[in-house]
């Protein structure tokens, strides 16, 4: 629950530190920078968590104070909770940023009023990254399934496959996303964004019709086209938000967009999954056809609400 409050409250804070820090014509690169970590971060975090607990059970621990009787796996959750104390002492060296656009001290009303008044851009944006995130959760948590159950894959292979399309496509559409929303930005202002994420949610949907392919290379190839262009729209999406919103309301409009996020994609995407793959199907082997029948269209939705935003 603690680990929850604290991952809570750092991308509403550091996306607003970014808006402060960065010129609006970079905005996007420097989001898409900062949302690469999370790209990296996971795959890192289990490798990472992998070659502590070999150290542990090699009992490299067991001659540190306090730690060196624990049981492993106690040992390495001490370690890396160690490490978090690390840094904040980094963070002190980081200087608050002046406030770009506005001089108001940051007020709770303030910043609800700002987000009311300009709630019909708003709105269909944050209801657009929501459905987006529907495919997100919805292909990782169901893609494993589809290569296990139509072809036979082995734990092992899948497990590095999955890992190397969802990387590399995570990095990709984190950097592709962040510059060509700026580009779009320079060109037509926060609609150009906009209209960028519309396109490649556009082609995200492409890659969801993909997954429920006859060849498991097809299947792998869906993860990564929706990989690539749903972190592309989204991060044009957040960098359009924080162009709409003034310094006063930035920190709740990305709390709000991770709260939308949350409930729509981790809520729904698994689960409604799962829905039609039981009850529509009634075959556990046709859940590459439910994560289709699930994402496509709540891709193409997004696409709606983009062009209404």
């Amino acid at each position: 629950m603690f680990v929850g409050v604290g991952e809570a409250a750092l991308a509403p804070a550091a996306v607003s530190i970014i808006a402060d820090v960065i010129r609006p014509q970079h905005r996007g690169a420097a989001v898409g920078v900062f949302l690469m970590g999370m790209v990296l971060g996971g795959p890192a975090s289990i490798a990472t968590g992998g070659i502590l607990l070999s150290l542990a059970n090699a009992r490299v621990f067991a001659g540190l104070p306090f730690i060196g009787g624990l049981e492993p796996w106690r040992s390495v959750l001490v370690v890396v909770g160690a490490s978090g104390f690390v840094l904040p002492l980094i963070m002190l060296a980081l200087p608050e940023p002046t406030r770009r656009g506005s001089s108001a001290a940051p007020r709770l009303g303030v910043a609800i009023g700002r987000l009311s008044a300009d709630w019909p851009v708003l709105a269909p944006t944050y209801l657009a990254m929501g459905l987006l995130s529907i495919g997100d959760y919805g292909l990782l948590a169901w893609v494993p399934s589809v290569l296990t159950r139509r072809f036979t894959m082995p734990a092992d292979e899948l497990g590095w496959k999955c890992g190397l399309v969802t990387v590399v496509a995570g990095i990709a559409g984190c950097l592709t996303g962040g510059f060509g929303s700026d580009v779009a930005s320079g060109r037509s202002g926060n609609a150009g964004r906009l209209r960028f994420s519309m396109m490649n949610a556009a082609l995200a949907a492409l890659g969801a019709a993909l997954v429920s392919a006859g060849d498991s290379r097809c299947v792998l190839l869906g993860l990564g086209t929706w990989t690539l262009f749903s972190s592309v729209g989204g991060i044009g999406g957040i960098a359009a938000i924080q162009d709409r919103l003034v310094s006063e309301s930035r920190g709740l409009g990305m709390a709000l967009g991770a709260f939308c996020n949350t409930l729509l994609g981790l809520g729904l995407g698994p689960t409604l999954v799962a829905i039609v793959t039981d009850r529509l199907f009634g075959n556990p082997r046709s859940v590459g056809f439910a994560i289709s029948v699930v994402v496509v269209p709540a891709a193409l939705a997004a696409v709606i609400l983009l062009l209404l935003a």
